[in-house]
């Protein structure tokens, strides 16, 4: 029944599949929870009606539209939202989303990038007459904030291999209850993030 909906082989696969490989796609955009494949599956229901699409099935074209990675994104960031409102506040919450205002479309960057950033985004937050979260209070935390709440992976190339993203979700286990980010290696941003972010880009000081 997935292959008739979904006809269309996912983008960048290394393996050839005897059927369309278009799950992995939804695996690669999802924190491998139920309830996101779900989620994928209502918007592209809407934008079917739409008439983004085809009647009979879901293309690749409205998986890849603006329309989906935006509504796609607002999800996930609202699920973030809700995970801190049990501790944060708000205005706590504008903090977080204003380190990414700061680093200015980068949704990759090296951990000397990620200082930078950070440096620029700690001067600007400073500014402000009021108490920072816990979250803020030194870079090494809020590297490890961001991994916790799998905003960003850190990216493990090991020499003459593929580079492997590392997410917080897949390592955590029992026996690995808190995984801990690296530091001085890349980090990305979770693609599904990147329109809820404004990412994908780098701007000039002219955008």
């Amino acid at each position: 029944a997935w292959d008739h909906y979904f006809p269309w082989d996912a983008p960048n696969v290394r393996e050839k599949f005897d059927r369309p490989s278009s799950f992995i796609s939804f695996l690669r955009w999802s924190y491998y929870r139920p309830r996101d494949i779900l989620t994928m599956l209502a918007i592209l229901q809407d934008l079917q009606r739409q008439g983004i699409g085809q009647a009979d099935k879901f293309t690749f074209e409205a998986f890849d539209s603006p329309s989906f990675k935006r509504q796609y994104a607002d999800y996930l960031l609202g699920e973030i939202k809700d995970q801190l409102a049990f501790y944060y506040r708000e205005e706590e919450f504008e903090l977080l989303l204003k380190f990414f205002a700061v680093a200015n479309g980068r949704g990759r960057f090296s951990h000397k990038q990620y200082l930078e950033i950070y440096s620029n985004f700690r001067q600007v937050v400073d500014k402000a007459d009021e108490n920072l979260p816990d979250f803020l209070r030194s870079h090494n935390v809020f590297l490890q904030f961001l991994y916790d709440l799998n905003i960003i992976c850190y990216i493990e190339a090991p020499e003459n291999e593929v580079p492997y993203p590392r997410w917080c979700f897949r390592e955590r286990s029992y026996a690995n209850i808190a995984p801990k980010v690296k530091d001085g290696v890349d980090y990305q941003v979770f693609y599904g993030l990147y329109k809820a972010l404004n990412l994908g880009r780098e701007f000039s000081e002219t955008d």
